[in-house]
């Protein structure tokens, strides 16, 4: 949920309703919805990291990621032409 109740002022027929928060906050300690919600940021985080170190060593000359793997020692397991 979000913490933003507009829809439910502004609708004209109080159709829209939320529970209490207490509920919320116990329900969110029940099932460690937070762990999960930043467990799943942190691999978001990680990959979106990867992909851009990725993108940056696509762009660079082999030679200089030859350089990089060795100097980290890295096996380089196949090489592309």
């Amino acid at each position: 949920m979000v913490g933003c109740s507009t829809c439910a002022t502004i609708c004209p027929t109080q159709a829209i309703t939320f529970p209490p928060r207490d509920l919320i906050q116990n329900m969110e300690r029940e099932h460690r919805i937070i762990k999960i919600v930043r467990q799943k940021a942190a691999e978001k985080k990680a990959k979106k990291a990867f992909e851009e170190v990725r993108e940056q060593a696509e762009t660079m000359p082999l030679q200089k990621v030859k350089e990089i793997l060795k100097k980290n020692n890295v096996a380089i397991v196949s090489e592309r032409n």
